[in-house]
Formats: C-alpha cells, structure tokens, sequence
C-alpha cells in the first residue's frame, strides 16, 4: 500500500477513536455514577434520623453531590488519558515491529529493567 494510502487510513482510524472514545468512557463513568448514586440513596435511608438531624440542612446532600460529581471527573480523565495511552502503545508496538523487528525484541526486553 503506498505511504499516502496508509497515512489516509491512519487519520481515518485517528477520526473513528476520538469520536467514539469519549462516547465510550461517558457511557461507563455515567453509568457508574449513576449505580454510586443509587446505592448511597439507599445508605442514606438506612442512616438513623438522630444523625441526620445532626447535619445541617443540605450538608448531606452538597457533599455527596461534591464528591460523586469530582469522582465522575476524575474517571473521566483516567479513562481519556488510559485509552490514549493504550492505543499509543500498540500503534508504536505494530510500527517497530514493520521497521525493525530486532529492535522491537529489543525494546521489549529491556523495558521492564526501566522500572525495576
């Protein structure tokens, strides 16, 4: 396949990824918060009234709130950046191995003494 051929099916694929990775991860991290809410609805429920009548008026509700919404942004940015990076690594993986095989042996014996 010539060089302009294959340059157009990676931006291509480029195009396909990043329109559908973000519906992707929205989907699980909302999902997520959505199941994490429900179950901390039904912890509140269980709470004893004494303990809630401790708590200020929407003390309760502005901290769940706060932190199911920072944990959603916070997945969202894990998710984003773990998709991006996988998908780096295989693509460089799959290039050195066209180029240069032994190289490609090379690099992947030698990586894990990196982090050792």
């Amino acid at each position: 396949m010539p060089i302009l051929g294959q340059m157009l099916l990676v931006i291509l694929a480029n195009t396909l990824i990043q329109w559908f990775n973000p519906l992707l991860y929205n989907q699980l991290v909302y999902r997520y918060s959505q199941q994490l809410r429900q179950g901390v609805i039904k912890k509140v429920h269980y709470l004893p009234l004494a303990y809630l009548d401790r708590q200020g008026t929407g003390d309760l509700v502005s901290r769940v709130t706060t932190d199911l919404e920072q944990l959603s942004n916070g997945l969202l940015m894990v998710f984003n950046q773990f998709f991006v990076g996988l998908l780096t690594i295989l693509v460089t993986i799959i290039s050195m191995a066209q180029l240069d095989f032994f190289l490609l042996l090379l690099v992947l014996l030698l990586t894990p003494f990196l982090f050792s």
